[in-house]
């Protein structure tokens, strides 16, 4: 890359091209840029209770770190963070966060797929979040946009499968860059373990090459964007060994073979082909589509997480991953709201799949989420409860004696799968409700 002394003797004309693909190639591809604002949405509320949630979790010392080296295009290390059932599970999802992002702020997405009984795990992508070196200048580390990242996490689940069990079903998430990185791995033919089961694809772009001409042109109009477009590839060459031809691409997505689910919010214009364009060229099957009204970028989550979640637990139910559920009787539209002042009670109900046995008792407890002390006038915070012969666990809570703050109603049952050899499958399935105490 040219120094600023360099640049000086270039015609004004060649110079502009210089300084477009240096802050194109800056911005994309250097951890330069770290973004950390909250996910927007009509429930915009809960996505921030859920990402305190997380970095809760991970700060409490309930994630267990886990690191990988690569040797190309350079040796390095890059991190990531497991978040285990209770119980042992046999099922993992890979959480994978989007350009300028980090694991600490994919709660939302992480509640989702532990709620369903799964592991979750929640790489940071090459020159993100716990992977950038403080003392190194932010221009000076490697971001790949998902051409080495998409390789790291088939050593990903590699990983998982060391620490867990050998017999782990992976799904991987991905939201913007994340959801295109997931999609590129699942295409290495030959490479991807055969317990990857599923993919939801959430805002990701369909093509490397088309995504960033179309950043070039939407932020430097006035220069000659297939010029500024050569200058960067040759940039990334140089830097990284890598060409833009060696990231996601239309023509690679034919190949794809697991379930896929697509997501896309109606304004996120700027990604509204890419997603069109993944559904139909896309060579897997099943595949469906979630559609959110009024969702901008990576905010789909934030305008009904459970119908966000649903619409995963079908996807799963057709790979045959995911066919068992425990769901709160309250509103969901509800979460956060003060909880109810009537004299009653909280119920649950059970699913199970076919050839599961319905659990006979529920665990649950009351989680002070922001220590301001919720207390009740009656029932009690945790323990234990029967579930009736049709699946219905009634909470024994009351009403409070101290209204402030916010806090969780966790519940757990066991549910036993009968793999019709051995012992049967323990699986654990979790709901996590949250709420706010009334107002005086």
């Amino acid at each position: 890359m040219r120094t600023k002394e360099t640049d000086k003797s270039l015609e004004p004309a060649d110079r502009d091209v210089l300084d477009a693909a240096t802050d194109i190639y800056d911005t994309f591809f250097t951890a330069e840029t770290t973004y950390n604002e909250p996910v927007q949405g009509s429930e915009g509320q809960k996505m921030a209770a859920y990402v305190d949630w997380y970095r809760n979790l991970e700060d409490s010392g309930a994630l267990t770190k886990i690191s990988h080296s690569y040797i190309d295009p350079k040796p390095g290390t890059a991190n990531g963070f497991l978040l285990k059932q209770p119980l042992p599970s046999k099922r993992t999802a890979i959480v994978v966060h989007g350009a300028w992002s980090h694991h600490r702020n994919v709660g939302p997405w992480v509640m989702a797929f532990y709620n369903m009984g799964f592991n979750v795990f929640t790489p940071d992508l090459r020159g993100h979040g716990s992977n950038i070196i403080p003392e190194v200048p932010l221009t000076q580390q490697d971001r790949n946009m998902g051409i080495y990242d998409s390789r790291d996490l088939i050593s990903w689940i590699d990983k998982i499968k060391e620490i867990t069990s050998t017999d782990q079903e992976i799904v991987l998430h991905g939201y913007s860059l994340g959801a295109s990185t997931s999609l590129q791995a699942t295409l290495y033919t030959g490479l991807l373990p055969n317990n990857a089961l599923a993919i939801v694809e959430d805002c990701g772009y369909a093509d490397l090459g088309a995504s960033i001409l179309y950043e070039i042109k939407q932020n430097h109009p006035d220069v000659d964007a297939l010029s500024v477009f050569a200058q960067v590839d040759t940039m990334l060459y140089e830097r990284q060994a890598a060409r833009m031809a060696d990231g996601l691409s239309m023509s690679d997505l034919k190949d794809g073979m697991l379930p896929l689910l697509v997501i896309h919010g109606t304004n996120d214009a700027g990604l509204a082909s890419s997603t069109d364009i993944i559904y139909k060229t896309y060579g897997g099957s099943p595949k469906d589509r979630l559609e959110v009204q009024g969702a901008g970028h990576a905010e789909s989550i934030a305008y009904g997480f459970y119908t966000y979640r649903e619409q995963i637990r079908h996807l799963l139910g057709q790979a045959k991953v995911m066919p068992c559920e425990l769901v709160f009787d309250a509103d969901p539209s509800k979460e956060l709201e003060p909880f109810p002042q009537f004299p009653g009670r909280l119920s649950a109900k059970v699913t199970v799949g076919r050839g599961d046995t319905l659990p006979t008792s529920m665990t649950f407890k009351i989680v002070d989420d922001d220590k301001t002390g919720v207390s009740f006038s009656g029932g009690r915070t945790e323990g234990t409860v029967r579930i009736s012969p049709t699946g219905i666990a009634t909470l024994p809570i009351l009403s409070f004696t101290k209204a402030t703050g916010r806090f969780s109603i966790v519940a757990s049952v066991v549910i036993l799968r009968q793999l019709g050899f051995g012992q049967p499958l323990q699986i654990v399935v979790n709901e996590i409700c949250m709420f706010s105490t009334p107002t005086s």
